[in-house]
């Protein structure tokens, strides 16, 4: 099973364990079977069984492997924040429904404080929603502090004093994504259709991106995911006319949006 620093590993396919059996099995025993001829084995067919087992074990370690790579993103996320800074923030507003990210702290923004928390500021009620926020923000963090933000208010702290606050609303970015497959020659697995192709891009997206994190294109669709495929390539675009295929650098308050309808599907023999 071959490893990858960006994809990470790739099961093999049924005809590439048995290739690689093959191989063994003219060492082992001096034999000369080529790619051809083993197939009408006894051999070739003794063995086919086993390979799919291989194969299927194969799947769930990379299945498996691509869990723990998500596990480890999530505990680096957390590991950057500047929780020692404002402990519990982040974690805070997650409890109250809101997604949030922080400007990582750097010396040429020392004392200023950069939050962006996703929330519907077209929302009848968001007047009260968003000095409940600024409310909820000076619980952890001191009032006399210098925030940028373009939601902007006073809150009360305990001695009476009032201290401005603030906060960023995200900038939404609508993302297509474009995804083209090259069917493998060695593969009799069913191929999805369009429909679940695109909602499992879509899930993965929703279960391995968050505001504020690089878009990785990736990460969203993995080799483990569609074995049937012998090659991807993932692109992404902004607007439909430039494509790339590079890492995104986010900023803190950038969220990314790909809809359902926003997903191209594209499929090679």
């Amino acid at each position: 099973m071959s490893y990858a620093q960006d994809t990470g590993y790739t099961p093999r396919t049924v005809e590439e364990i048995l290739e690689a059996w093959r191989i063994e099995i003219n060492d082992e025993w001096s034999l000369s079977y080529d790619a051809q001829s083993f197939v009408g084995s006894q051999y070739y067919k003794f063995f086919y069984r086993a390979a799919q087992m291989v194969q299927r074990e194969e799947v769930k370690t990379g299945q498996t492997f691509q869990k723990l790579q998500d596990y480890f993103t999530t505990i680096n996320d957390r590991i950057q924040r500047p929780t020692t800074t404002y402990p519990g923030l982040v974690e805070a507003l997650e409890d109250a429904g809101y997604n949030s990210s922080m400007k990582p702290p750097s010396s040429v923004d020392a004392g200023t404080v950069f939050i962006c928390i996703d929330v519907d500021d077209t929302d009848p009620d968001y007047a009260t929603i968003k000095q409940e926020l600024l409310e909820l923000i000076s619980t952890f963090i001191a009032g006399g502090m210098f925030f940028e933000g373009t939601e902007q208010g006073d809150v009360v702290i305990s001695n009476g004093q009032n201290f401005p606050f603030a906060y960023f609303l995200p900038n939404r970015r609508r993302t297509y994504m474009r995804i083209t497959l090259k069917k493998s020659d060695n593969s009799n697995i069913e191929i999805p259709d369009d429909v679940t192709l695109r909602t499992l891009v879509r899930d993965n997206v929703l279960a391995r991106y968050k505001m504020g994190w690089d878009f990785e294109p990736e990460r969203y669709l993995t080799q483990a995911e569609v074995l049937w495929a012998a090659d991807l390539t993932i692109e992404y675009s902004f607007n439909l006319i430039g494509w790339d295929t590079e890492v995104y650098q986010a900023s803190f308050d950038d969220l990314l949006q790909v809809a359902l309808g926003d997903i191209q599907i594209y499929i090679e023999d």
